[in-house]
């Protein structure tokens, strides 16, 4: 009888150990759960660091390829901008001397136009010059003929020929 009465004493306190056993299990499985999550969270995260990195290595090298390729374009750029500086200057020159070579021609047209003034000058004054003479001779046949003497003319050696009208 007596060994009865401690079996009901244990039951009770093996209840309660046999619950908390079951709420450590429990308890375990979910801290294991939570342990297995963490754990792949942090590969998860380990992997996208090591992504990232490598990424970030990428984007450097990338980066430094770009920034020699500004380098090489604003060295053409200048390299153009100095070739249409030359090329202005070259057309100022060109202008400059197509200006020069204006003024030479027009120099020249001024001086073609003086001289041919000129000549014209000196076929005026001898067209003149025979007309005065021509009237000077028309003059004084005239004069002689109204005095009556008749036409005269001058021969080389023979002297005056007269002829009467």
């Amino acid at each position: 009888m007596g060994s009865f009465q401690t079996k009901d004493k244990s039951q009770p306190k093996d209840k309660v150990v046999e619950v908390l056993k079951y709420n450590v299990r429990f308890l375990q499985g979910e801290v294991n759960e939570i342990m297995c999550m963490r754990e792949h969270e942090s590969q998860v995260n380990a992997q996208e660091m090591i992504i990232f990195a490598l990424k970030e290595g990428e984007w450097k090298k990338e980066k430094k390829k770009l920034k020699e390729e500004v380098k090489k374009l604003k060295k053409k750029l200048e390299e153009k901008e100095e070739e249409e500086e030359k090329c202005k200057g070259i057309e100022n020159l060109s202008v400059k001397e197509d200006k020069e070579w204006h003024q030479l021609a027009t120099s020249y047209l001024l001086e073609q136009i003086r001289n041919e003034e000129a000549r014209r000058d000196e076929a005026i004054e001898k067209w003149k010059q025979l007309y005065f003479a021509i009237k000077i001779e028309l003059d004084e046949l005239i004069h002689r003929t109204n005095q009556g003497r008749g036409l005269c003319w001058k021969t080389g050696t023979n002297g005056i020929i007269r002829g009467d009208a």
